[in-house]
């Protein structure tokens, strides 16, 4: 832990280390305790992590806890409760930002298991999103929606099922977890591997490193 950057380093990949700034770790996202913004991270605590910069000669890997996940289409990530919601990129019309909006916010709350998803997530729709759509929006459009909102579903169901495998299965004297932790690929889209290899991530006292 060093206080003066805001910031711990974490040893994932058994022994890489990367640097994780305090505002990039969610809430509830350790899987040893209950985590609250605000409380203190403390040495030897577990979290998923993902590369968002890997390193670079002396500088070490900069790690986010946002974990995120792309699609032809959508992008989705772990938001802080100010972030949360559903967004369009900025490069389309008005008016096909708008259609999109409404239809995909209609689709998503009539969807139960989707319902949910604004209050944690963070949803962006990418340029791509609104490709076969008019300028003015005019026309049917339900199959490219529907596209959009399979993207969305598929996304939030990986997600889910990642954050699931994290949680701790027993405690003995001290806590023994599942290792179907996972790493990145090391791109700088901070893109999670498909593959999912089993690491652990574990916070190590700064001194560690002197």
């Amino acid at each position: 832990m060093v206080q003066n950057l805001n910031a711990c380093f974490v040893r994932f990949h058994d022994q890489e280390i990367g640097y994780l700034p305090f505002d990039e770790i969610p809430d509830l996202s350790l899987v040893n305790r209950t985590f609250r913004a605000g409380d203190r991270i403390k040495a030897g605590d577990l979290l998923p992590v993902q590369i968002m910069v890997p390193p670079r000669k002396t500088k070490q890997a900069k790690l986010s806890g946002y974990l995120t996940l792309s699609s032809h289409s959508v992008v989705i990530s772990l938001a802080t409760s100010r972030d949360a919601g559903l967004h369009v990129s900025k490069k389309l019309p008005d008016a096909v930002r708008s259609f999109l909006i409404h239809e995909i916010k209609n689709k998503i709350n009539s969807n139960p298991e989707l319902e949910e998803i604004f209050t944690r997530y963070s949803i962006i729709l990418r340029t791509e999103a609104g490709e076969g759509i008019a300028s003015d929006a005019s026309g049917n459009h339900d199959a490219i929606l529907n596209r959009i909102i399979q993207e969305i579903s598929t996304l939030h169901h990986e997600l889910e099922t990642i954050q699931s495998k994290l949680a701790p299965t027993r405690q003995i004297g001290s806590l023994l977890y599942r290792t179907s932790f996972f790493h990145t690929d090391g791109k700088p889209s901070g893109r999670l591997s498909s593959l999912y290899p089993k690491y652990r991530r574990e916070i190590r006292d700064s001194g560690d490193y002197k």
